[in-house]
């Protein structure tokens, strides 16, 4: 994954959201070479969507699968909710634009952007 996520930034910049409910973000940010945001337990949702609209939520892509993702799916110009070990939160299936089976594959549709095209194509 991480090579994969990496090999975006000469396209996107890209900022990591955790509330690191499994305590092993420290880990994955030495491994990445970046620094993900912690958001602090309690009113997680509304702390990232805040986040994306500071961004610009209009020229964000966003990924995530549970009900703490659900406002930031929502508000991201682009959002993607991605399948995990987890499972996947129906709230944020719904407030998604597109689903993917994991997030190799939702990397992979910002590696490819016509997939994206013929995805959402009305």
């Amino acid at each position: 994954m991480a090579k994969s996520l990496l090999g975006l930034r000469d396209r996107l910049q890209i900022h990591l959201l955790t509330a690191d409910t499994h305590g092993r973000q420290e880990s994955l940010d030495r491994q990445l070479g970046l620094q993900a945001v912690r958001i602090q337990a309690g009113g997680e949702s509304l702390a990232k969507a805040a986040f994306v609209r500071a961004l610009g939520a209009d020229q964000v892509i966003a990924l995530g699968q549970g009900a703490n993702d659900v406002a930031m799916l929502h508000d991201a110009a682009l959002g993607i909710c991605v399948l995990g070990p987890e499972g996947m939160a129906v709230e944020a299936l719904m407030a998604a634009d597109v689903v993917a089976p994991n997030v190799l594959d939702a990397l992979a549709l910002l590696y490819q952007p016509l997939r994206l095209v013929a995805t959402l194509r009305r």
